[in-house]
C-alpha cells in the first residue's frame, strides 16, 4: 500500500481560506501516487468531514441578523431589512 500522505499532516481543517492549499497538496499526492500504481488498480477515498468543504456557508439559526443579510446581498436574494430572522431564513 502506497501511502500518499506519508511526512504530512492528514488532520488539516479544510476550511474555505485553506481549500486552495489543500487541493494543491491533493494534486501533488495524486502526482506521486499515479505512476506507482499497477494496471487495474483501484484508489479507494473515504469521504471524511476533513476531506470536504463547502465553498458558501448557508445562513442559520445561529448567525446574527446583519450576518444574514449581508449573505443574502451578496447572493443577490432580495430581501427587507426590517424582516425577522425567521423571514429571512
Amino acid at each position: 500500500m502506497y501511502d500518499a500522505f506519508e511526512g504530512s499532516s492528514t488532520s488539516v481543517a479544510c476550511d474555505a481560506t485553506k481549500w486552495v492549499k489543500v487541493l494543491a497538496v491533493f494534486c501533488c499526492c495524486v502526482a506521486k501516487l499515479l505512476p506507482k500504481l499497477e494496471p487495474n488498480s483501484v484508489i479507494i477515498m473515504d469521504n471524511g468531514p476533513s476531506h470536504s468543504v463547502k465553498a458558501d456557508r448557508l445562513p442559520n439559526r445561529s448567525w446574527l441578523k446583519n450576518e444574514i443579510i449581508a449573505w443574502i446581498e451578496a447572493n443577490n436574494i432580495p430581501c427587507h431589512k426590517n424582516m425577522v430572522e425567521d423571514e429571512l431564513l
